[in-house]
């Protein structure tokens, strides 16, 4: 039914059980927005809160399968809780997640953030991981260079030498 329990140490602050992932893709096209819903349960001793500076939040990582290296995205989505929720309580987000620009296969890493004080993974908590494969969209370029001169003389002709590269599938 698509119920994977995932879970932390309960005893600690930072614990959360991932109850619900199952409409989490697995594929995704280079550098597009893909709505994923959760369902997780706190199962830490703190009440994650939903307002101020310290609010509990989920967010979401990219990491390169093959090296493990953090992939950094255009915009990094993070959404609030939509109520304070209490230890043994369960919450149901959804996430507008936005996939990397360069296609190959990845660890789409979910987690929470206590802002201003840490990651829930830094503190021992467990987060979810789903193996996920980006790929390349058919056309698409890539400005690696573009000098374009500060002025042009009327009713002429003016050569700008373009670098671009081809980030597409094709």
């Amino acid at each position: 039914d698509g119920t994977v329990l995932i879970g932390s140490d309960s005893s600690a602050p930072y614990a959360v059980t991932w109850l619900d992932y199952s409409n989490a893709p697995a594929a995704y096209q280079q550098e597009s927005t893909t709505n994923v819903t959760l369902r997780f349960r706190n199962d830490g001793s703190k009440t994650w809160t939903n307002t101020g500076d310290n609010q509990v939040r989920l967010g979401f990582h990219w990491y390169r399968s093959d090296t493990n290296e953090e992939v950094p995205v255009r915009e990094a989505m993070r959404v609030s809780m939509p109520r304070p929720i209490g230890p043994g309580e369960e919450v149901t987000l959804t996430i507008a997640v936005l996939s990397p620009l360069m296609a190959r296969e990845y660890n789409l890493l979910f987690d929470l953030v206590e802002e201003r004080v840490t990651w829930f993974s830094n503190a021992g908590a467990t987060p979810l991981t789903i193996k996920a494969n980006v790929s390349a969209v058919p056309y698409r370029v890539g400005w690696v260079s573009a000098p374009v001169p500060e002025s042009f003389i009327a009713d002429t002709v003016a050569n700008v030498r373009l670098q671009i590269r081809n980030d597409g599938g094709k």
